[in-house]
């Protein structure tokens, strides 16, 4: 089986760091971004098979860039890790695309079950039809 790739955001180098060598070890490959600015190069040069981000950063822009991750990549699933335990945040991540949703700090084994079960998912692909036949 191909490694997947995965971009991991979050503004905390401890948070970031940790789950860095989790995903690693799990066999994962990791890209890693302290902004959203970062990542959104990272989306521009690279295939990711999920995103893994925080919504609540410095630079604020978290739940923008969701908003556009679910319009501009609409196949890569997102997974929302937070430190801010709100639940209308939660929702408004789901409404904007989010697959799942974690609280810090995040049992490892429970996130690495869900990265896999959504990575095991069929992928689906739209074909268009060329022909005016």
């Amino acid at each position: 089986m191909p490694h997947k790739n995965i971009l991991l955001i979050d503004d905390d180098e401890n948070v970031r760091s940790t789950l860095v060598a989790i995903l690693l070890q799990a066999g994962y490959r990791v890209v890693s971004a302290r902004f959203v600015c970062n990542a959104i190069e990272s989306l521009r040069d690279n295939r990711f098979d999920l995103v893994l981000m925080d919504l609540k950063m410095r630079d604020k822009e978290g739940f923008a860039l969701l908003s556009n991750l679910h319009i501009v990549y609409p196949d890569i699933p997102v997974m929302v890790l937070t430190s801010h335990s709100d639940m209308d945040i939660a929702k408004e991540a789901k409404h904007l695309g989010a697959r799942e949703y974690f609280f810090k700090p995040v049992d490892p084994n429970l996130l690495l079950g869900q990265i896999k079960e959504i990575l095991s998912e069929p992928e689906t692909f739209n074909y268009i039809n060329l022909n005016n036949n």
